[in-house]
């Protein structure tokens, strides 16, 4: 009778351990002060880890477009005073010590930037995040489809590799009082958070069925929304954008930049974290058994 318990709590471990660990895109982490940069902000640098390669696709048309690496203090207003929705002296979402992730665009130009994940699709009750720091928007033409023209922001895509389709999109749009976002039902929602030239943290967990994944936002001066949304299907891949340009923008202040992507393992389900326990019990009434 104890052996066939013990064998029954192995299972047990088993299973819990298939649960918590198997087929999910995280863990994976990558910050803007990790060695490498800020040289690996390039086609093809890879640190951190659980991520692809960086992929970049300038798209100059007849301005400019260009990823770079520096001080996310620059944009906006230029100074890290936190006036506009952040903490002054904080240095925005830069890495200590370091910088972030650059993109600029301006005259018609688009910049684009993809991260696959390494691991796969992200699994349910898996969280990515990441900071953004966004200056001055030119004001989108009359007649321009929202969230396309004078806007920046990051997509979660369906598949891996330029042009992949977006699951979801978050970012600014020229013109707009305050952030916004598309999900699977294709419609601009916009968020309470209004703009700000200081910084702030996204996170998208992700859960099927309607209304059933999470938006979080938090600004760098406290300011927050959580907001249900809907993904079709399981993200593979980040995809930075700034399309700044289109209204005529460009130079310092309205570049946007970038750091610290993450993608967190769910937290396990109360019978998952029971079948672990008993099957951790059972491994250690097998090893006392073979003592």
């Amino acid at each position: 009778m104890k052996s066939f318990l013990t064998r029954i709590s192995l299972l047990a471990l088993a299973l819990s351990l298939t649960s918590v660990c198997s087929f999910a895109a995280g863990p994976a982490a990558d910050s803007a002060g990790n060695p490498g940069y800020p040289g690996a902000y390039t086609p093809g640098g890879n640190p951190g880890f659980g991520f692809l390669p960086w992929v970049m696709v300038p798209t100059p048309g007849a301005g400019f477009a260009a990823n770079f690496y520096g001080s996310s203090v620059g944009n906006g207003d230029g100074v890290d005073d936190g006036l506009v929705g952040g903490l002054p002296g904080d240095g925005d979402i830069n890495s200590p010590g370091a910088g972030a992730w650059g993109l600029a665009a301006g005259g018609g130009g688009v910049m684009d930037v993809y991260r696959g994940f390494a691991l796969g699709p992200m699994v349910p009750g898996e969280t990515f995040s990441l900071a953004m720091d966004n200056g001055f928007l030119a004001g989108s033409p009359p007649g321009t489809p929202p969230g396309f023209a004078s806007s920046v922001g990051f997509t979660l895509d369906v598949g891996v590799g330029v042009g992949a389709p977006a699951l979801f999109t978050f970012g600014f749009v020229g013109g707009d009082a305050t952030y916004s976002f598309i999900d699977a039902l294709g419609v601009k929602v916009f968020t309470p958070i209004a703009f700000t030239d200081e910084g702030l943290n996204v996170s998208v967990l992700a859960a099927p069925g309607a209304g059933a994944s999470l938006l979080t936002i938090k600004t760098k001066g406290g300011a927050m929304a959580a907001i249900p949304i809907t993904l079709a299907g399981p993200p593979v891949q980040v995809h930075l954008f700034d399309n700044n340009g289109a209204g005529g923008g460009g130079g310092g202040s309205f570049d946007v930049f970038f750091n610290d992507f993450a993608i967190a393992a769910p937290v396990p389900e109360p019978t998952t974290l029971a079948l672990l326990g008993f099957g951790l019990l059972g491994a250690l009434a097998w090893r006392r058994r073979g003592a």
